[in-house]
């Protein structure tokens, strides 16, 4: 049998400690893989709760919302102005962070159904101040496909 010298078993040390540091390293980005799915489903509920708590925490809001666009007043048009550009922020962010197929285009769509024309009315108000991308996808898949049907 042949002695191994101490040069050959200092490689071979190093050779399993690369070994080793190549599955920690897998096991580092599996969990960090998971982290960030989480915090991308945590993102997701709170943009999707964020903008009823916010009519649920503010009568005046909520008030406000319940009237047509020519029954605002000039504070109330600019609560509801500010609650809908947080709404169609929300939903350029969420178009940005997921795939096409995980899109909410429906509840988007219902939205803009729920409040008929005074939706569209503050996205045509507030459109030009959006990434031109996310306006042509808003005018084409959530405005005109309610318009369509």
């Amino acid at each position: 049998m042949k002695k191994i010298d101490l040069g050959q078993a200092i490689t071979i040390l190093a050779n399993v400690g690369v070994i080793a540091g190549i599955a920690f390293l897998g096991i580092e980005l599996r969990q960090n893989n998971e982290l960030m799915a989480s915090q991308q489903r945590f993102n997701r509920l709170a943009i999707s709760t964020g903008s009823a708590t916010i009519v649920s925490e503010s009568p005046s809001l909520a008030s406000a919302l319940a009237k047509r666009v020519g029954e605002l007043t000039p504070g109330e048009m600019n609560q509801v102005s500010n609650w809908y550009r947080r709404v169609f922020g929300n939903i350029e962010w969420t178009l940005r962070e997921l795939p096409r197929d995980e899109l909410p285009i429906e509840s988007w769509r219902a939205l803009q159904e729920a409040f008929e024309a005074d939706a569209h009315y503050f996205w045509e108000r507030s459109k030009l101040s959006f990434d031109p991308e996310f306006a042509r996808f808003m005018d084409e898949e959530v405005w005109s496909a309610n318009t369509r049907e």
